[in-house]
């Protein structure tokens, strides 16, 4: 598995969504109050939900809100992708 894609979906006044959008740069941002369909097609149901995609565009993993945590879960998996 390659990753190719790690993708925040958000809300312009949340403010988890805009410090996860400022600390991962290079990942898409889709916001969700101006694509509800992208929303419901992939089930977000609370901001910021960040899901990471495989080179097959399959959802390998899946991250909600924007804790410490859950900001080292994402860099360890990207740090372990770029060493492949």
């Amino acid at each position: 598995m390659r990753v190719i894609k790690l993708v925040i979906f958000g809300t312009p006044d949340c403010p988890g969504c805009k410090v996860a959008k400022e600390e991962l740069a290079n990942a898409e941002y889709i916001d969700c109050t101006l694509n509800n369909s992208a929303a419901n097609k992939f089930g977000i149901m609370s901001v910021p939900t960040i899901i990471l995609f495989d080179d097959n565009s399959y959802e390998v993993d899946r991250w909600v809100g924007w804790t410490s945590s859950i900001k080292s879960a994402i860099r360890k998996v990207m740090n372990d992708e770029e060493h492949r």
